[in-house]
């Protein structure tokens, strides 16, 4: 029996991250659960849709690291090729094809953000020993496959049925959208993943959101139909908000992995701002505390919620994963200046402009005087100047910490720091730079 695998699974479930475990039967204990080769690869794949990974999938990224930890090697596959064909699962209407090139350039840049998240991983927990990460692209498996081979060898070992009976088919045919052969095909491609790296890297196991229970279940049948041999699919929650919404890039609210898409300092704040009702879900779900230290830090923050101990750690430990440890310093540094500091007396304010959202404004704008209103118009914090007049009205706007209640006020020299800069905020958490040029 693999202890090591027990002990990943329950370290998953203890903190909720375990959502489904195939050959797990209803009411079986854990101590009958299945048990792997010591030896064996746990893997994830991520579609390269986007120019990169969003929070959500951090969760599936975490899930990895933590049978990392246990002693597991694990693969991250990229999916240069099922990119292509576009996973169903979730989706009420089919995506938009993307180019080869797009796909590629995409795949870079999510192998590039996955090697970053394990670097950061092994240094924060320099203490243990742990195989190297490896990344593959599932094109290079793809690249010289026989269409006919393919069909006849791996088509073949599957049934229609169980292809039809699945919940992310069921939810399209049932739909006006309907499906496309192409997405239908792409639980076979996800199988089939798993089948090469089960024949190629020893690879048992595969994890992934509960959303992709078919896709994983699919492999897991493909195994034990070619080689007779089985295998195992391990699921996570799906990361959602208090309110229930997914969080995800098609669903409009996402935090993006890098930080081209998402600055280190928004992501910081994102966390800093999190909610008492969430902030301990997203410490199991997002960070590779002891879920023992995770209980401490609420008992801690429960005693004095307005310091936000467990949002400050939970900020902390996320960016310190995904963007390393001098983020974190940069971000915090930051945070201090524009939460605890006079504006007009920080002198390092345009070295952080990267950080938040900034327009270059002629400095002759500030001698004949921009209006209140104008200005907030000017960074796009409001789509019209009416809107831009009734949130300065409704005491909404403070320029260099100072609440201004007159759309019609002058922006001028006074207000501009000695970097050149001007610091203007919309509600408590919206901050916007206008950079005098």
């Amino acid at each position: 029996m693999s202890s090591r695998f027990f002990t990943a699974i329950a370290a998953l479930e203890r903190r909720g991250l375990l959502y489904g475990l195939t050959g797990q039967k209803e009411g079986q204990t854990s101590a009958a659960r299945p048990s792997i080769d010591e030896n064996a690869a746990v893997y994830a794949g991520f579609d390269p849709t986007a120019n990169s990974l969003q929070v959500g999938n951090l969760v599936t990224i975490v899930g990895l690291l933590q049978f990392r930890e246990m002693g597991f090697r694990t693969i991250s596959v990229v999916g240069e090729a099922t990119g292509l064909v576009g996973d169903p699962s979730g989706r009420t209407k089919e995506r938009a094809q993307l180019e080869r090139n797009v796909i590629e350039r995409n795949a870079d840049c999510i192998e590039k953000s996955i090697s970053t998240i394990f670097d950061n991983h092994s240094a924060m927990t320099r203490h243990k020993q742990m195989h190297p990460p490896k990344i593959l692209r599932n094109s290079s498996w793809y690249r010289n496959q026989n269409v006919i081979s393919f069909i006849t060898t791996v088509g073949s070992r599957f049934r229609l049925q169980q292809m039809l009976n699945r919940d992310s088919v069921q939810q399209r045919l049932s739909s006006g959208a309907g499906m496309s052969f192409t997405e239908f095909a792409y639980q076979i491609f996800q199988a089939y993943d798993f089948l090469h790296l089960y024949q190629s890297e020893n690879c048992l196991v595969q994890i992934g959101g509960s959303d992709q229970w078919g896709n994983i279940t699919a492999g897991c049948e493909l195994i034990r139909r070619a080689v007779g041999k089985q295998a195992y699919g391990v699921t996570l929650p799906l990361l959602v908000t208090s309110s229930g919404e997914k969080f995800g890039k098609s669903a409009g609210n996402a935090v993006w992995l890098s930080a081209e898409k998402t600055s280190c300092f928004d992501f910081y704040q994102y966390f800093l701002r999190t909610s008492d009702q969430d902030v301990k879900r997203l410490l199991s779900f997002l960070t590779l505390l002891p879920h023992v230290e995770i209980e401490e830090t609420m008992k801690k923050h429960s005693e004095e919620p307005e310091k936000r101990l467990a949002q400050r750690r939970l900020a902390t430990e996320v960016t310190c994963l995904v963007h390393g440890h001098e983020a974190v310093c940069k971000a915090e540094e930051f945070t201090s200046v524009l939460f605890h500091s006079k504006v007009k007396d920080a002198s390092h304010l345009k070295e952080n402009l990267r950080y938040i959202k900034s327009v270059d404004v002629p400095r002759d704008k500030v001698k004949v005087g921009l209006t209140l209103s104008d200005a907030v118009l000017e960074v796009k914090a409001v789509e019209s100047k009416r809107e831009a007049k009734r949130l300065i009205r409704a005491n909404g706007v403070y320029v260099n910490d100072v609440r201004l209640a007159n759309p019609n006020e002058l922006i001028s020299e006074r207000y501009v720091t000695q970097d050149g800069v001007t610091l203007l905020r919309t509600g408590k958490t919206n901050y916007f730079l206008i950079n005098w040029i």
